[in-house]
């Protein structure tokens, strides 16, 4: 009698539990499924998810059909499975960002060995430019150019020059018709300004002035010793 009655509960239970349709376990399914695909569990976990898309769409089947007490037990499954989903496309989540840490960790560390490898070098380079340049003398200084030799003052003459040609030379005067200021420094050994002879040693005045320079060319001009209408080629007219 026990038993008889045990059986007739438990078949009350089923008939009413088959009877009420599954609300709440077709929310809870339907809303695990959706923070599944929240988790992007489709792109991280796509096997449980799939799975528990198809087991989501039969127990709505089932619903629809008011087949409640297949519905009550298919339901749940797609819960635990979009659960499942969730799960492990959390983990995997966080086996990428694990990675992407260690690769960025790596580029970071590569960055450090090239600055490190660029800056030893750097610093070879400045120490072999050090290393030169206190082992290479400094660069000499150009030499000064000697300084021009200084006008002569004395003058020995040669093999048929005259008082004419000597002061027209460069190095004495050039310029012809300044004669007599060679005449007027050496009047100790000249008598006549037409007779030189070689070997004579004259002195060369350096000191005169300005007005001196003119007189000399003016009595050169007025002069026959050395006829200037001659040994010129354009001579200045005689002032008169």
């Amino acid at each position: 009698m026990a038993k008889l009655f045990t059986c007739i509960l438990f078949m009350t239970l089923l008939l009413g539990g088959c009877a009420s349709p599954p609300r709440q376990e077709l929310q809870a399914a339907r809303l695990a499924v959706a923070r599944a695909y929240a988790s992007e569990a489709p792109l991280l976990a796509p096997l449980p998810y799939q799975a528990a898309e198809r087991a989501l769409r039969e127990g709505e089947h089932r619903y629809r059909l008011r087949d409640y007490c297949e519905a009550r037990q298919v339901l749940p499954r797609a819960e635990s499975l979009a659960r499942h989903a969730s799960l492990k496309a959390g983990e995997e989540k966080s086996r990428i960002a694990e990675k992407e840490q260690q690769r960025i960790a790596k580029e970071e560390q590569r960055r450090e060995e090239v600055r490190k490898a660029e800056e030893r070098l750097r610093r070879q380079e400045e120490h072999a430019r050090r290393s030169q340049s206190s082992q290479t003398p400094p660069p000499s200084k150009p030499k000064p150019a000697p300084a021009p030799l200084p006008p002569p003052t004395r003058y020995t003459v040669g093999e048929g020059e005259t008082l004419w040609t000597i002061a027209g030379q460069g190095k004495v005067y050039s310029d012809a018709l300044l004669w007599p200021l060679l005449y007027k420094a050496n009047r100790d050994q000249i008598k006549d300004p037409r007779q030189i002879y070689p070997g004579q040693i004259l002195n060369i005045p350096r000191d005169f002035t300005g007005e001196e320079e003119q007189e000399a060319r003016a009595m050169a001009r007025e002069s026959d010793i050395f006829p200037v209408e001659t040994l010129l080629p354009n001579p200045s007219p005689k002032p008169y």
